[in-house]
């Protein structure tokens, strides 16, 4: 349990990351700036939803109707968690605010809600062009809709259970750690309007072993794909029936390394390679 005084005035985002055993959060009744609530955190006027602690429990929960807002990481690391409903009066919602929740079977959000929608459990914003989050215990293979240009930062992050993904041809732009330790991903297909692979993108995917990547992609983020078994084993094969903007990379399943240095090593080694290859095929493009 977290106890905050009536002088506690500002809370950053994230205060409360990685705390996996707070069970409640407790605010003293004179506060002006905060308010707790059965454990969970709120700002005074009860409309922004600040925390729910990861340690608290309960299978389902559903967002008060006086919430407006919910803060960045409000949700993270909620282990347990299985169902989350998002009413219409919910206007914002922070960065990373579901990441981590690897029991959430899905996100409910009222179809009158004017920002944010849901399909399939999965959260988007209202036209559907921004994948927000994929909840965690999502199985299986995914592919995004064709409506999605955008696929915001942790999106995707944790999510144990998935093991394929396919990103569309509509989709021009992907945050941070949007596929960050998804366990289990064995292959991913990305579309030809990508043009980066965010930093952290694939980072911890360590049974990745095959991603098909358009001619369209100009740069790799640190961390963007997984360290690498055998990096100089990387290479691209192309089939007879496969459309010429795309190449298949194979890669070898993580090797644990325990030295940070090495495992930089090997990122930079992946990468380099990885551009090598793309530069050849641009030169042979051009004759």
């Amino acid at each position: 349990m977290t106890d905050y005084t009536s002088n506690t005035t500002n809370i950053g985002d994230g205060a409360f990351a990685g705390c996996t055993a707070l069970g409640a959060i407790t605010v003293d009744a004179l506060n002006p700036v905060y308010r707790g609530v059965d454990g969970l955190l709120f700002n005074q006027g009860q409309t922004m939803f600040i925390q729910y602690p990861a340690g608290k429990g309960g299978d389902d929960y559903i967002i008060p109707d006086g919430v407006s807002n919910i803060r960045s990481y409000a949700f993270q690391n909620c282990v347990g968690l299985t169902d989350i409903t998002i009413s219409s009066n919910i206007i914002g919602i922070g960065s990373s605010a579901f990441a981590g929740c690897t029991d959430l079977a899905g996100i409910t959000v009222e179809v009158s809600n004017p920002f944010y929608s849901s399909v399939d459990g999965v959260l988007f914003d209202k036209t559907q062009t921004t994948l927000i989050q994929c909840p965690g215990s999502k199985a299986g293979s995914y592919t995004i809709p064709n409506s999605v240009t955008n696929i915001g930062s942790t999106s995707f992050a944790f999510c144990r259970l998935l093991t394929d993904a396919t990103i569309p041809n509509s989709v021009t732009s992907m945050g941070l750690s949007a596929f960050q330790s998804c366990a289990n991903l064995t292959h991913i297909t990305v579309g030809n309007s990508l043009t980066n692979i965010s930093q952290g993108a694939f980072q911890a995917c360590a049974k990745l072993v095959g991603i098909t990547l358009p001619n369209s992609i100009t740069s790799i983020g640190l961390g963007g794909l997984p360290i690498l078994h055998q990096p100089e084993k990387l290479h691209r094969s192309r089939s007879r029936h496969q459309p010429r903007s795309l190449r298949v990379l194979r890669l070898h399943p993580l090797e644990l390394c325990h030295n940070p240095q090495q495992r930089y090593q090997r990122r930079k080694l992946c990468v380099l390679r990885l551009y090598q290859s793309l530069q050849c095929d641009d030169s042979k493009q051009r004759r």
